[in-house]
């Protein structure tokens, strides 16, 4: 039987869909890392310059991590970012979002009623959002990309590596890492795209096969097939993910 991708990554995109439920979810950069309980607030670890540490009180949904900033999502729809805002990054713009992602020195959210804005450095045009109505935003290294509310992707901002030139079709999910981005169609196969020769280890080389969810990071990335385990390729840290375990995307 043929199982539903999920319209979020593993780390912390999500749907429009907004759960007043926090996610038990777990997300991570090369320097630091986010936790949201499951009472909703939001635990860090790590190196804590520009007071990426600092996360502030109160209950969230979801976060994410750029490189020096976080933002997360209230569970009452606002948007918080703290760390770095040495470009603006961390002025998170007030209003109801359903979604919310950070790049390396921007970030981005979805508001309500499906439009995305963005906040931060613009140095390639990364928040200048194109109009319309999306479901799911990421940010990379100077560029953002959302998933429309037909299915389709569209990206903005930086193209030294072909991370704009999006495949065409219908998805229903979007992971989008350093300089390149994957996502999943809607019969749940992967499909990568957007790393520069320099930079290529093969992330965006997606293994065949079913997919429930997607990520994307730097070197690497990783999806959940229906039985719960975890495939990933390019290249892959030491601690890679393990056997025998079976995983989820609640």
């Amino acid at each position: 039987m043929s199982s539903t991708p999920r319209a979020a990554s593993i780390r912390t995109r999500r749907s429009s869909g907004r759960s007043r439920r926090p996610n038990r979810r777990v997300c991570l950069d090369r320097n630091h890392a986010r936790d949201v309980r499951t009472s909703g607030t939001i635990a860090c670890w790590g190196l804590g310059d520009a007071g990426a540490l600092g996360a502030p009180a109160g209950r969230f949904t979801s976060v994410d991590v750029g490189l020096n900033h976080s933002c997360g999502l209230r569970d009452d729809g606002t948007i918080a970012c703290w760390g770095d805002n040495g470009s603006g990054q961390a002025r998170a713009p007030a209003g109801e979002f359903t979604a919310v992602a950070t790049g390396l020195s921007h970030s981005c959210g979805v508001r309500v009623d499906g439009t995305v804005g963005c906040w931060g450095a613009n140095s390639h045009g990364q928040v200048s959002a194109p109009r319309g109505q999306f479901t799911a935003v990421g940010g990379g290294l100077d560029y953002s990309c959302g998933l429309r509310t037909d299915g389709t992707v569209v990206c903005w901002g930086l193209d030294d590596s072909g991370q704009t030139g999006t495949p065409s079709g219908v998805f229903a999910a979007i992971a989008v890492g350093l300089y390149h981005l994957c996502a999943l169609r809607a019969d749940g196969t992967a499909v990568c795209w957007g790393p520069n020769p320099v930079w290529d280890f093969g992330q965006a080389d997606a293994p065949s096969g079913e997919f429930t969810a997607i990520a994307a990071a730097g070197s690497f990335s990783c999806g959940l097939r229906p039985n719960g385990t975890i495939a990933c390729w390019g290249r892959v840290p030491v601690v890679g993910p393990p056997s025998g375990v079976r995983f989820t995307n609640n």
